[in-house]
């Protein structure tokens, strides 16, 4: 994909008349590095030249460099220089002590199914003392991007309920979503369980009461409630959070919960995907 725009905080490159680019002898746009480089800690005995893995962890943050030039509309070539009150705008708008969303485009106007959130640093690129464009290094906050938000909804009027999902990752493992749940009967004195039969974790909540929206946020590990008199909810849930296996063989995985109730269940896929 040829990325000629790119959305940032809220604004898009083609606001400020401007277009990716390279300012020099290669066209297109720069090598793209999709971070996601990974420390492996090992061990090895003294009988052995085998490598045990012990943890691993991602050694760098996702980064690329592009260049940035106005969109030349005519034929003078004093147009395609930028003046200073121009850059001031860009820079104002690209460096930020802030973590942005950051989409590109490609020419034809498609997008692929990932973003990032960063900051940009700015420098100019200049000829003959003028500005011809500008270099954009982003560094996200993270090794990788996020796809969009993949929500799944559930209603469900029986006990014991059995439903499925598929994760959808770049990302082996496991991927702790925000779950909503609203209980349709008054557990008072008892408990709502939600089970992941292929990972065996257990949700457990109680005393909640029907019609209550209990909000489990499992990446930030928060739990909140709309009912205001639901003192004791921090005292009513065991901790154990909801989750979605990743593995190779892209398995759904089985849940069963004990009440009527409805469940939505939304998460952002981790996407290994760079910037062409």
């Amino acid at each position: 994909m040829y990325a000629t725009d790119f959305e940032y905080a809220d604004k898009r490159l083609s606001d400020f008349n401007c277009i990716t680019c390279y300012i020099g002898s290669s066209a297109g746009v720069s090598e793209a590095d999709i971070g996601c480089d990974i420390t492996f800690q090992t061990i090895k005995n003294n009988h052995s030249s085998i490598q045990y893995r012990t943890a691993t962890s991602y050694d760098s943050v996702y980064t690329t460099s592009f260049e940035i030039m106005k969109k030349q509309c005519t034929n003078n070539l004093d147009d395609m220089y930028m003046t200073y009150e121009e850059v001031s705008v860009l820079t104002k708008w690209l460096n930020r002590r802030e973590h942005r969303k950051f989409k590109v485009y490609s020419e034809s106007g498609t997008t692929p199914d990932v973003h990032y959130y960063g900051s940009f640093n700015v420098k100019e690129k200049t000829i003959n003392d003028r500005i011809a464009g500008l270099i954009l290094t982003f560094t996200g906050n993270a090794p990788y991007g996020s796809g969009e938000a993949i929500r799944n909804e559930f209603s469900f009027i029986s006990e014991n309920s059995t439903f499925f999902i598929h994760g959808d990752s770049d990302e082996l493992g496991i991927v702790y979503p925000v779950v909503t749940v609203i209980p349709k009967v008054d557990c008072l004195g008892s408990m709502c369980e939600i089970v992941n039969r292929t990972t065996e974790t257990k949700v457990v909540l109680r005393d909640v009461r029907a019609n209550e929206i209990i909000t489990l946020d499992g990446e930030h590990k928060m739990i909140a409630s709309n009912c205001s008199d639901h003192t004791s909810l921090y005292n009513d849930f065991n901790y154990e959070w909801l989750d979605i296996l990743i593995d190779d063989e892209s398995c759904a995985n089985e849940y069963v919960v004990n009440i009527p109730c409805e469940i939505s269940i939304e998460y952002r896929p981790i996407r290994k995907v760079g910037v062409c």
